[in-house]
């Protein structure tokens, strides 16, 4: 059990840290490098609604409107 929860929260943390790493990239208007980085955030957890939000802010700053409606959509 104790093991378990270890195991839970070094992935809820590592999510963190890469969802972190994400939002720093596109505020420095790096927005395929995130976009990559909220792909993989959404890989471990496709309920992570801020990693969607992300997705789609940088595809919207990359003219891809409609795959950026889709992720706010999601």
């Amino acid at each position: 059990m104790r093991q378990k929860l270890s195991n839970y929260l070094k992935r809820v943390l590592k999510g963190k840290m890469l969802l972190s790493d994400a939002n720093i990239l596109r505020s420095r208007n790096k927005f395929m490098d995130a976009l990559a980085v909220y792909e993989s955030v959404l890989e471990k957890d496709s309920k992570n609604i801020d990693a969607y939000i992300g997705k789609g802010i940088c595809q919207q700053m990359q003219n891809l409107k409609r795959l950026a409606y889709e992720s706010f959509s999601e």
